[in-house]
């Protein structure tokens, strides 16, 4: 029988058993493959809390910004229309 997903019984390709150097070789990287995707993982969410930190600060900034625009507008209309 060959091997078996989350066991580390590796066999070759020939039926024979491998050194258990290489046996410890591929459980690494398997637990490396599971550690690479936790990290994916938990970066994925960091970057969501990113991302809603951002979406924050850009309402305020369009805030900021049209109070600036509506502020220029009432200026210009003041001093071009009304002559003040």
């Amino acid at each position: 029988m060959g091997p078996r997903v989350g066991d580390c019984r590796c066999i070759d390709g020939i039926g024979g058993a491998v050194r258990k150097k290489d046996r410890i070789i591929r459980c690494d990287d398997r637990l490396g493959a599971i550690s690479f995707s936790l990290v994916i993982a938990f970066s994925v969410k960091s970057l969501g809390v990113v991302f809603q930190k951002l979406t924050l600060i850009e309402k305020w900034i369009r805030r900021i910004t049209a109070v600036v625009f509506i502020g220029a507008g009432l200026y210009l209309l003041l001093k071009n229309v009304l002559g003040f």
